[in-house]
């Protein structure tokens, strides 16, 4: 296989992975919250309005927004210094900031989701 055809390919698989890592982190999150609880429940132990805050906290889509918005945002500068690196050394016509627009717009979507999307609510 010639090169042009094995980077995009690694790149996507790349882009696949992580999201698919993310997607089964965040699921054993839940499990482990639903099991806990139903242990708690088993063993009649009491179950607090504070220990349940504190557990729905574990999975909050605000703070998933945050988190999710400044790791896009890092990439997006990460890339940007791939590709004037690349510029610098003659080696790119900046592909790669072009790549680095997509997960920085992506990551503010998330910050302007996290900022202005949950009518005031806290974390």
């Amino acid at each position: 296989m010639d090169v042009e055809i094995i980077v995009p390919i690694a790149a996507f698989s790349f882009v696949l992975a992580v999201v698919w890592i993310l997607a089964a982190s965040g699921q054993k999150k839940r499990e482990a919250v639903h099991q806990t609880l139903r242990l708690m429940i088993e063993k009649d132990q009491p179950i607090s309005s504070d220990l349940l805050k504190d557990m729905a906290l574990i999975t909050s889509p605000r703070r998933n927004d945050l988190r999710r918005g400044v790791v896009l945002i890092a990439l997006a500068l990460a890339l940007c210094f791939v590709g004037l690196i690349m510029m610098m050394h003659g080696n790119g016509d900046g592909e790669a900031l072009v790549i680095a627009v997509f997960p920085g717009m992506i990551g503010l979507a998330f910050l302007a989701l996290w900022k202005f999307g949950y009518d005031g609510q806290a974390d």
